[in-house]
């Protein structure tokens, strides 16, 4: 009797602490999906995560070019080495010439109506997040290098460096009779020097000698060069 008894007040103890759970598991309801955090939502904003991505792979694709630069330029200071040999035992006269990226090609047609001329005023008045955003819808439209060139010289003005020199090597690469390439090296330059990376700064110094030797701004390069190599 003694044994029956206490297995019944186990067995209501049981019962009373799993009354609790039971119920709050019975409240419990699954979670309907809505087809993702953001359907729906209206003015969705682009998703950092992407973005960030996106960058991550530009940046990537620039530290290969670097690399590459590199290899280029120890190149180039070989073959200068066998040149200087070979002039050295056959003195040639008038043989001097000019690299045919030396010259800058034509230069893109000015755009022109009222909505550049806002934007140089905001780039004028400072306002470069709101420059950065015309310039990109513009330059979405029309592909304009002059747009993509104010663009990444709005992002350098921002302090946004790394994202100044993709928009500059994007700049180089789609479009390497602009006018304003030199100018372009030099600010590219100026950013890698800006995030610490004086090393990455001299290639493309040495990059902007090599391709326009008689421009103005190959002077200038050849000044930093001078400066960072001491």
């Amino acid at each position: 009797m003694k044994n029956c008894k206490h297995a019944m007040s186990r067995l209501l103890l049981s019962f009373f602490f799993l009354l609790p759970l039971m119920m709050g598991c019975a409240s419990i309801q699954p979670i309907k999906s809505s087809g993702g955090l953001h359907a729906g939502v209206k003015g969705e904003k682009p998703n950092p995560d992407v973005q960030e991505a996106d960058f991550d792979a530009r940046m990537d694709i620039l530290e290969r070019k670097i690399q590459e630069l590199q290899g280029r330029l120890e190149a180039i200071e070989h073959n200068r080495d066998v040149a200087a040999y070979r002039q050295s035992a056959a003195s040639p006269l008038g043989m001097e010439g000019s690299s045919p990226s030396a010259q800058t090609a034509s230069s893109p047609e000015v755009p022109g109506g009222g909505e550049f001329d806002q934007v140089k005023l905001l780039l004028d008045e400072q306002r470069f997040e709101e420059a950065v955003s015309q310039l990109q819808k513009m330059f979405q439209q029309e592909k304009n290098p002059l747009y993509l060139f104010h663009l990444a010289e709005a992002h350098f003005q921002m302090t946004e460096y790394a994202q100044a020199i993709l928009e500059f090597e994007e700049l180089k690469t789609k479009f390497p009779k602009f006018e304003k390439l030199p100018e372009a090296y030099l600010k590219q330059c100026e950013a890698f020097l800006k995030l610490g990376k004086p090393a990455d700064a001299v290639l493309f110094y040495q990059q902007l000698i090599d391709d326009f030797p008689q421009s103005e701004e190959a002077k200038v390069a050849k000044n930093k060069l001078a400066a960072l190599q001491h």
